[in-house]
């Protein structure tokens, strides 16, 4: 942006990577509003509107004490950016959303108000072309751009040895085909003699039934939770990474740090996958067989992969810098 503009980023979450990278990219200040009231049990459930209304005081008195030119509003959920709309339209500044897919999914697409906002925004910002497309074809009036995910600037000096583990990255959601993963780890541990391991990252209390069910199949280790040094630290001397969702029109983050530490990797196959990713990656869908095969494709091919990651970081560099031009360009 512009030296001489202000500009902040609102987000209604203890904490987003994407939001954080871009910006530090844009040099300006990311605002996490945590909720009031901790976890989503059915407390939260229950008072959730104390939560958005105390979210919904704190967004505004930062907008009207540091008064931002411009400013960036993540969505979900839709309350963010249709509370930063009304210092926007008080203020003749601009608004840029940017919607991540479960935006356009109930409830958040529900919620009345919501598209008059986006309508209103200077830019929306979506995370893939197939996406945006998809968008444009039934929202016409709203101005959508696609930015994917940055890369982050990860400080490790290039490597030539790697340990011999498959990080498969999950946040136990419901959209990750989990159980025909480690069903496929399973069997290769079981019967094949690859001298392989699998370290499994993510909060699997979300799931005990498939922790139990897992837990003590040798060459299977569970994680949990872990601290952001020490993710990055097995992240970087993975072997290889496993990043997998079912869902469609999807650009998978951990695909992103996986090239940030210049590691190949295994990915869902879909459209969007398959445009990002020409090189440096095996595609899989999502059933114990085909993470099986893609698996042993990946240890056959992994020394050519690697070299080709390299070239996928250096095309992925160039078109988000023209991205975000065309973005600049936009909100001007």
């Amino acid at each position: 942006m512009k030296k001489q503009s202000k500009t902040c980023f609102i987000i209604w979450a203890p904490y987003c990577k994407r939001a954080d990278i871009l910006s530090q990219f844009m040099n300006c200040d990311p605002v996490f509003i945590n909720s009031l009231i901790k976890g989503r049990g059915y407390i939260w459930y229950l008072f959730f509107w104390i939560d958005y209304l105390f979210k919904s005081t704190q967004t505004l008195r930062y907008l009207f004490k540091y008064k931002p030119d411009i400013v960036f509003a993540q969505s979900p959920p839709s309350f963010c950016p249709m509370v930063c709309w009304i210092y926007c339209k008080l203020y003749k500044k601009k608004l840029v959303v940017d919607a991540h897919n479960s935006a356009f999914e109930p409830p958040w697409v529900n919620i009345p108000m919501f598209f008059s906002v986006l309508k209103s925004a200077s830019a929306v910002i979506i995370h893939n072309y197939e996406l945006e497309s998809f968008l444009k074809n039934k929202y016409s009036s709203i101005k959508f751009h696609t930015l994917h995910d940055k890369i982050p600037d990860f400080d490790f000096p290039e490597k030539s040895v790697f340990q011999k583990y498959i990080l498969f990255i999950v946040s136990f959601s419901n959209d990750e085909p989990i159980e025909e993963a480690l069903g496929a780890f399973e069997n290769i541990c079981k019967y094949a003699n690859l001298n392989i391991q699998f370290k499994i990252t993510g909060n699997f209390k979300k799931n005990l039934t498939l922790y139990k069910r897992f837990e003590k199949v040798r060459g299977i280790e569970f994680l949990g939770y872990i601290d952001e040094d020490r993710y990055l630290d097995i992240l970087n001397n993975a072997f290889g990474v496993i990043t997998l969702s079912k869902r469609r029109m999807v650009q998978l983050c951990a695909s992103v740090e996986s090239i940030g530490v210049n590691i190949p990797l295994i990915i869902s196959d879909s459209k969007t996958n398959r445009r990002l990713f020409s090189k440096g990656a095996i595609f899989a869908k999502s059933d114990v067989s085909a993470i099986q095969k893609a698996i042993y494709s990946f240890i056959d091919k992994r020394e050519e992969l690697y070299s080709e990651i390299f070239e996928v970081r250096q095309q992925w560099e160039t078109n988000w810098t023209d991205e975000y031009n065309e973005l600049e360009k936009k909100i001007k």
